[in-house]
Protein backbone atom coordinates (compact mmCIF):
# COMPACT_ATOMS: atom_id res chain seq x y z
CA UNK A 1 0.00 0.00 0.00
CA UNK A 2 1.39 3.42 -0.90
CA UNK A 3 1.65 6.33 1.52
CA UNK A 4 -1.38 8.10 -0.02
CA UNK A 5 -3.71 5.11 0.49
CA UNK A 6 -5.60 4.36 3.68
CA UNK A 7 -7.16 1.19 5.00
CA UNK A 8 -10.90 1.10 4.44
CA UNK A 9 -11.38 -0.42 7.90
CA UNK A 10 -9.20 0.98 10.68
CA UNK A 11 -6.80 -1.43 12.36
CA UNK A 12 -8.33 -2.96 15.48
CA UNK A 13 -11.93 -2.42 14.34
CA UNK A 14 -14.29 -5.19 15.48
CA UNK A 15 -17.64 -5.42 13.73
CA UNK A 16 -20.63 -5.54 16.07
CA UNK A 17 -22.36 -8.91 16.41
CA UNK A 18 -25.80 -7.43 17.07
CA UNK A 19 -27.80 -4.23 17.08
CA UNK A 20 -30.60 -3.85 19.61
CA UNK A 21 -33.15 -1.06 19.61
CA UNK A 22 -36.64 -0.40 20.85
CA UNK A 23 -38.74 -3.24 19.48
CA UNK A 24 -36.06 -4.91 17.35
CA UNK A 25 -32.86 -6.93 17.43
CA UNK A 26 -30.56 -7.57 14.46
CA UNK A 27 -28.01 -10.36 14.53
CA UNK A 28 -26.36 -12.66 11.98
CA UNK A 29 -28.37 -15.78 11.24
CA UNK A 30 -26.98 -19.03 12.55
CA UNK A 31 -28.09 -22.57 13.25
CA UNK A 32 -30.07 -21.43 16.28
CA UNK A 33 -32.45 -19.60 13.91
CA UNK A 34 -33.16 -22.48 11.50
CA UNK A 35 -36.38 -23.80 13.04
CA UNK A 36 -38.07 -20.39 13.33
CA UNK A 37 -36.78 -19.29 9.90
CA UNK A 38 -38.21 -22.41 8.24
CA UNK A 39 -41.54 -21.89 10.01
CA UNK A 40 -41.66 -18.27 8.84
CA UNK A 41 -40.81 -19.25 5.25
CA UNK A 42 -43.37 -22.07 5.21
CA UNK A 43 -46.06 -19.86 6.69
CA UNK A 44 -45.47 -17.17 4.07
CA UNK A 45 -44.92 -19.26 0.94
CA UNK A 46 -48.16 -18.21 -0.81
CA UNK A 47 -47.31 -14.56 -0.21
CA UNK A 48 -43.73 -15.09 -1.37
CA UNK A 49 -44.82 -16.86 -4.57
CA UNK A 50 -47.29 -14.04 -5.29
CA UNK A 51 -44.52 -11.44 -5.13
CA UNK A 52 -43.92 -9.87 -8.55
CA UNK A 53 -40.74 -11.26 -10.03
CA UNK A 54 -40.58 -14.36 -7.83
CA UNK A 55 -39.30 -17.33 -9.78
CA UNK A 56 -37.76 -15.31 -12.60
CA UNK A 57 -34.22 -16.17 -13.56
Amino acid sequence: MSDDQQNFVPAGFEAPTSLVGEGFRLEPLGGQHNERDLAAWGGSIEHIRATPGFGRN
